[in-house]
């Protein structure tokens, strides 16, 4: 039976999710010493590493449930993109955590064609992952609600009339 971790892998720690002042949400993963340290020093929470439950990698790990307590106001003093501007000056693996419309928009994603628009005007996920060599492609957008109704009712045996009157009744 598979036991719930948080949002933390459970195999490191500091690792996980936080939401910040603007009620955004980042993701964090600084799992070794190093990272650790440069993180509570950029946080200006050197003091963490000399308590003994966070001073190592192994204790980090062992009292996750409390490092990430203590973690939650440090990350709600911050803005989302204040913390990624942090993040990116002192090379800390933090990302922001998208909402769809969020991942829809992003530049990133569409320079990177995870994201395409088709000739239609729907924008939506390509195929994933892309892989240069075989990279597959959308062909055909999705079809519309019950646009395949007389095709798939009519295989089991459903006429046109009964079709009709299944439509009028809002069966389908």
């Amino acid at each position: 039976r598979l036991r719930r971790r948080g949002d933390g892998a459970g195999v490191s720690s500091v690792r996980g999710v936080f939401q910040t002042s603007d009620d955004l949400w980042v993701a964090i993963s600084a799992a070794t010493d190093e990272t650790a340290s440069r993180f509570f020093a950029a946080v200006g929470r050197d003091d963490l590493l000399a308590d003994p439950r966070f001073a190592t990698s192994e204790s980090r790990l062992a009292n996750r449930e409390e490092l990430h307590e203590a973690l939650v106001p440090e990350f709600r003093r911050f803005r989302r993109g204040e913390i990624l501007e942090l993040a990116a000056a002192q090379r800390l693996t933090i990302g922001p955590v998208l909402d769809v419309l969020d991942a829809l928009a992003d530049e990133h994603y569409r320079a990177r064609e995870t994201i395409v628009e088709m000739e239609d005007g729907v924008v939506l996920q390509n195929v994933v992952p892309r892989l240069s060599s075989t990279p597959g492609a959308i062909r055909l957008p999705a079809p519309e609600l019950g646009e395949h109704n007389a095709e798939v009712y009519g295989e089991l045996g459903v006429g046109a009339e009964e079709l009709a009157r299944l439509r009028e009744e809002g069966v389908i």
